[in-house]
Order: C-alpha cells, then sequence, then structure tokens
C-alpha cells in the first residue's frame, strides 16, 4: 500500500522533495561547511600560530628584546623579519590607477604593503616559479611575490614592478612566486626583497614569540610585562584574541545563515501541510475503501506512517547527498580549506525529515 500510494496519482513525493528538501539541503551545508572552517582554525591555525606579535622592534635592540623573553621562559621561541612600508606604482611600466587587475586583489595597490627583504625562503611559504637568489647575490633588484595575488595582478616571472618605499621608487623584477601558507599566521608577506635592493633603507622589525604548550598563562603576563617595562614603543598583538574574535564572527554568520535555512525548511513544512490538507479527501476515501475491503486501522495507519517514514527518509538522503556535495565544492574550491564530514549531521537531518514528515 505505501508503494503503491508513493506512485499512485497526486502523490506528495514531489511536494515533499520540494518543500523539504531545499530547506534541509541548505541547513545541512551551512552546519558541514561551519564544521570544516571550525576544525581549519582548531587543528592549524591555533597550533601553528605564534602567541604574540611585536611591531617596531628596533633592529639594535633585538638581542636584549630576546634576552628578556627568555629570561622568564627559556624555551620560548622568536623569530623576526625586517619589515618596511611600501605602495606598488607601477606594474609592467603602467600606472597602477591605469592597470587591468581582478577585484579582489585591487588591495594590494590600494595602499601601502608590508615588505621586507631576505637571503632564504620564508617560512610557511615554498616556491612555485622561478628561483630563489643566492645568498651572495648584490646584483639589480629582484622581489619574489605571492603567487596567487601576481596572477590576479597580471604579473608572471620577469616582470618589472614598481615600489615606493619611503619615498623613492624602486623598481624590482619578479624572480620568482610563492605559494604562501598564510593560515599559519607566522611571518611572511605578499613581497619579499633581494636583501641588496633594501639592506640600507631605515627599518624596524617584526618578532614574533611561540611559547611552549601548557605555558601558564601567569608566564605569559610575566613576558609581556617584562617586555611591555623595557620597551614601551613596541606594540605586542596576541594572536590568541584575533582568533577567538573570528571563531566568535564565524560563529555569528553561521548562526545567521542556519536560521535563514531555518525558516525557509519553515515554509517548506507550511506548503507541506497544505498539500497533505489538500489531499485529505483522497485519503480518506481511500482508508474507507481498504476498511471495505478488510484492511484493519493498524494496517491502514502502518501503511500511511510507511508512506511518509520512506518519503521522508528519501528526501533527506538526497538533501544530504546534494548539500554534501556543495559543502565540498565550496571548502575545496571557495575556501581553500580541508572538508571535513560529520557524521552527525546525516542523523539530525534523517531526525528533522522524518519529525516533519510523519507530524
Amino acid at each position: 500500500l505505501a508503494w503503491a500510494s508513493i506512485g499512485a496519482p497526486g502523490s506528495l513525493a514531489r511536494a515533499i522533495a520540494v518543500s523539504l528538501g531545499l530547506g534541509l539541503g541548505l541547513l545541512i551545508a551551512v552546519a558541514l561547511i561551519h564544521g570544516s572552517l571550525l576544525t581549519e582554525i582548531e587543528s592549524h591555525v591555533e597550533v601553528d600560530a605564534p602567541a604574540y606579535y611585536f611591531l617596531d622592534v628596533e633592529p639594535d635592540s633585538l638581542a636584549a628584546f630576546q634576552k628578556i623573553a627568555k629570561t622568564v621562559e627559556p624555551d620560548a621561541k622568536m623569530e623576526n623579519a625586517p619589515m618596511l612600508r611600501g605602495r606598488i606604482v607601477e606594474l609592467k611600466g603602467v600606472p597602477v590607477d591605469k592597470a587591468e587587475v581582478s577585484p579582489d586583489t585591487r588591495w594590494v595597490v590600494s595602499g601601502d604593503r608590508g615588505l621586507t627583504y631576505t637571503d632564504s625562503i620564508p617560512g610557511s611559504s615554498k616556491v612555485q616559479e622561478g628561483k630563489w637568489w643566492s645568498e651572495d647575490y648584490n646584483g639589480p633588484p629582484l622581489v619574489s611575490f605571492d603567487g596567487e595575488l601576481a596572477r590576479g595582478l597580471g604579473l608572471k616571472l620577469g616582470d618589472m614592478i614598481t615600489v615606493n618605499i619611503l619615498g623613492r621608487n624602486v623598481e624590482a623584477k619578479i624572480a620568482s612566486m610563492r605559494k604562501i601558507d598564510w593560515e599559519s599566521l607566522a611571518i611572511n608577506f605578499v613581497m619579499v626583497f633581494s636583501p641588496s635592493t633594501l639592506k640600507g633603507a631605515p627599518h624596524r622589525l617584526v618578532t614574533t614569540l611561540e611559547l611552549p604548550k601548557g605555558t601558564s598563562p601567569e608566564t605569559e603576563a610575566e613576558i609581556v610585562q617584562s617586555l611591555a617595562e623595557r620597551f614601551p614603543l613596541v606594540t605586542a598583538i596576541k594572536i590568541g584574541d584575533i582568533v577567538d574574535a573570528a571563531r566568535a564572527m564565524l560563529s555569528k554568520l553561521m548562526a545567521a545563515i542556519s536560521a535563514t535555512a531555518g525558516f525557509t525548511l519553515l515554509i517548506g513544512a507550511a506548503v507541506l501541510a497544505g498539500a497533505v490538507s489538500a489531499g485529505q479527501q483522497r485519503r480518506t476515501y481511500l482508508a474507507v475503501l481498504y476498511k471495505t475491503l478488510g484492511a484493519t486501522r493498524r494496517q491502514i495507519l502502518c501503511a500511511e506512517l510507511l508512506e511518509f517514514g520512506l518519503l521522508g527518509f528519501a528526501t533527506a538522503l538526497l538533501a544530504l547527498i546534494i548539500a554534501t556535495v556543495t559543502a565540498w565544492a565550496l571548502c575545496s574550491f571557495a575556501f581553500d580549506i580541508t572538508f571535513v564530514f560529520y557524521p552527525w549531521a546525516a542523523i539530525v537531518t534523517i531526525a528533522i525529515a522524518l519529525a516533519l514528515v510523519l507530524s
């Protein structure tokens, strides 16, 4: 009876699939994307990120700066890099206001950018194209660029860019393209110059502080307090606060989208209720007919429950498949993170679908 009713003219299969499937699919996709983003933050960013960034450290004060931190915590790890500010003014000889760049990379040329110089490849990045300069290189200015951003700016290996640094235009050739793991929050820059280009320019240092796992909040506070007292002009940025703020903002965003998906689901349930009411007269007629032919009330009730249960399960399964593929595609290609499937999403989806359909 259940199978016959599902395939009969006037069946609710299409109404249930459309009215509940869309809302359920959106709800599952949001849950899977949210879970994948949180997993990325917790397993990647929080593990690899340093505890603090310190800005505007004077080069001649670096040794004393590191000594104070290691006096409080001998196992603390500190890295540093020269940091200057510069603005890209020309791309391949064309002023940036006339150059054709993609909208998502426009920010690179819209203001000052942090830049540095080094003779070694920065951590958390690897050369994709071109070659890194030798340690004793002392020739014309060279620069290594973030590969993805370079393509957005229409740049390739060998192209020339002009950067205004401290009022002076520096023209450099792109020697390599790097893939940068920005999620590690390690020191890195869109543009890295060969040392001979900027070594003589006045600059300060950016320093990171990585504490051993399990360091107490008291020890952390003591380090920061000691550094603040000795170097009052140095700015300390706590990475944990940034990660917490990002997680809170992400949760609010996902909650808003989930609320929208829930509202869509409620609308679908209302549409479904209307469709069921419209077909109630036909179902009453069939129930009377079945009883006349010898069916018991229990058999008729079980047939209806089985019919709607099968429809709810099929709708949930279809929504789950579509949502999983959608979430995987967005995580892999839009967000560039690892997709993580959560089994509880499937269980909750099936439970919600069955509850709405059977009620």
